[in-house]
């Protein structure tokens, strides 16, 4: 699979660490918020998608680490983790 192209994504420019904040001291609002930005986003389901391949941190296409690994179970799909330098370099 590959990596999505997030040039027209909405949460472009906000940081990634509004996305990736850590359970223990991230609050439902933050997680709330954050998800509402992917709602209005036009990339919202390739990032799903990409998430639910290779994700167990962080929001992506508006879900938590949680609701996507009962998706994977659901699925019958396993996390493979790659280095996203990869596929930054190899563009």
């Amino acid at each position: 699979m590959k990596y999505p192209d997030f040039t027209s994504a909405t949460c472009r420019g906000i940081g990634v660490d509004f996305f990736y904040q850590e359970h223990s001291t991230a609050s439902s609002s933050e997680e709330r918020k954050a998800k509402a930005i992917c709602k209005e986003c036009p990339v919202m389901q390739a990032c799903l998608e990409w998430g639910i391949a290779h994700e167990s941190f962080g929001i992506w296409g508006g879900t938590s680490p949680r609701e996507r690994m009962k998706i994977r179970r659901k699925l019958g799909i396993e996390v493979e983790q790659i280095l996203v330098n990869h596929y930054v370099n190899t563009k």
